[in-house]
């Protein structure tokens, strides 16, 4: 086996990861049958060590602490300050309560040091799937997302996975579904009562209806109707409403399944020719129904198959999983041992995304610049200690960054322009002078650059640092 391009193709480059396995099979299984173990340095050169437990922080918490932030920056905006005082006041609360750059240090370290590279190559897919970007609230949300709902449901069906990802408060948050109130909701009904229809403003908000079918399931070629779009809204009026509960600030509710029948709107819904029962429980009947839909299977099929192994092998082999996933009934356990073997198969090439790439590099020459789990908000660019935000950001791919909901593109073109070039030049840089490499270049050329031609290239060049970036620059590193 080669293990070097194994890991590149389905992992995080990390071939050490794969010794003592005797067959792909055994090491597709054994990592997802294995729980990731989260790992990071404490400070940028320090000794590897566990993620601390005390920079962890469930839903719960995240919540309560979002709370408490809005309730000091209601006090703030009553107090008598002038405009200047009262910004520098504000930043200073959200930095208080905010735990995003924490989330955002233990993702990056994940992904240079965390054990089972192929369980978190696989997240990545998904969260870039049912994407989640920068939005009031969400960047508090977005790590318990990505480890509650992806890691986690790696190991479960594409049902639980999707009904999982549309209850999940980032996402009912990111796609407004926190203004979707039913027109006819218990809540509706009480304002037209006491203070006549035309003081109340209710509607139904159908982003994530639209795009839980555009995006996340059956895609347009399922001919859906915008009546379709607009019963999905009302199946989903009545979640998300995590804040408006005062009790909710003082004792913890069940944050992960925000509803709130109130508003809710009632009646039986049809959806692309289903009935939907009314209330909480629809919602699963909708996501289970369009989990099992033929252009659900056939969408997702060939998107996963795509970022894996290509357009390509995409076109010609993306039936074989829908066939697979009608056999195992969504498992995606078997659909993603699949999806690895066909990887490996193929052999086109794939342009690896910025931060898989970062994190692949720095697994293959044991270099970091990253700042560690001690030095959080010490970002320095003169000291060399770097933010991990600030370098996804300025790789051009942060999951905590705004963005539309259709995510990052898995198209070569839209990641080889000059500005996305320069900037792994850059970083590849930055990794040779300040990331103390613990491996000599020649080592890296000789264990991962398989074409002769550029391996002697790459081999003749002189100036050692010249030759280190050009090298994790290559072709046959940014694209496996």
């Amino acid at each position: 086996m080669n293990l070097s391009r194994i890991s590149k193709r389905i992992g995080l480059g990390d071939t050490e990861e794969f010794y003592g396995q005797s067959s792909l099979e055994s090491i597709i299984k054994s990592s997802l049958d294995t729980p990731v173990l989260f790992k990071a340095l404490p400070s940028l050169h320090g000794t590897l060590d566990i993620w601390p437990s005390e920079k962890e922080f469930n839903l719960n918490q995240r919540i309560k602490r979002l709370v408490k932030r809005r309730t000091q920056s209601d006090a703030i905006d009553n107090r008598n300050l002038s405009d200047q005082e009262r910004e520098i006041a504000q930043e200073l609360n959200k930095e208080k309560f905010s735990v995003d750059k924490i989330d955002q240090y233990r993702f990056f370290h994940a992904g240079q040091y965390a054990t089972n590279q192929i369980k978190l190559r696989l997240s990545y897919f998904w969260l870039n799937h049912f994407t989640v970007g920068e939005k009031d609230v969400t960047p508090q949300l977005i790590s318990n997302y990505w480890e509650t709902v992806m890691l986690n449901g790696i190991d479960g069906t594409f049902s639980d996975l999707l009904y999982n990802a549309i209850t999940h408060p980032a996402m009912l948050t990111y796609l407004d579904n926190i203004y979707n109130i039913g027109p006819n909701s218990p809540e509706a009904r009480k304002c037209k009562l006491e203070a006549g229809a035309s003081s109340c403003v209710f509607g139904l908000n159908d982003n994530l209806g639209r795009e839980l079918l555009e995006l996340h399931t059956v895609s347009p070629a399922a001919g859906y109707s915008e009546k379709d779009i607009t019963n999905c809204a009302k199946v989903l009026a009545g979640w998300g409403n995590i804040f408006d509960k005062n009790s909710w600030s003082s004792k913890p509710a069940d944050f992960s399944r925000p509803w709130d029948n109130n508003h809710s709107e009632p009646g039986r819904k049809m959806v692309m020719g289903k009935e939907i029962p009314t209330g909480r429980k629809g919602l699963r009947v909708l996501t289970d129904f369009l989990a099992s839909h033929h252009n659900t299977k056939r969408y997702i099929s060939k998107k996963i198959i795509t970022h894996f192994c290509g357009d390509g092998y995409a076109q010609g082999h993306f039936e074989e999983l829908v066939d697979l996933w009608t056999k195992t009934n969504g498992d995606l356990k078997e659909i993603h041992s699949k999806v690895m073997e066909m990887s490996i198969i193929s052999n086109e090439k794939i342009f690896l995304w910025p931060t898989t790439w970062c994190f692949q590099v720095a697994r293959l020459t044991g270099a970091n610049i990253a700042s560690g789990f001690n030095e959080i908000g010490e970002d320095n660019m003169r000291s060399h200690i770097i933010d991990p935000s600030r370098i996804m950001f300025e790789m051009g791919h942060n999951f905590w960054a705004e963005r539309q909901p259709n995510g990052f593109s898995d198209m070569k073109d839209d990641w080889i322009s000059t500005e996305h070039i320069d900037r792994r030049i850059r970083y590849a840089g930055l990794l040779y002078d300040y990331g103390r490499p613990k491996k000599s270049t020649n080592n890296i050329i000789m264990q991962h650059i398989e074409t002769p031609i550029l391996k002697n290239k790459l081999l003749s060049i002189t100036n050692e640092r010249t030759r280190f970036i050009a090298t994790l620059c290559s072709p046959e590193i940014m694209e496996v």
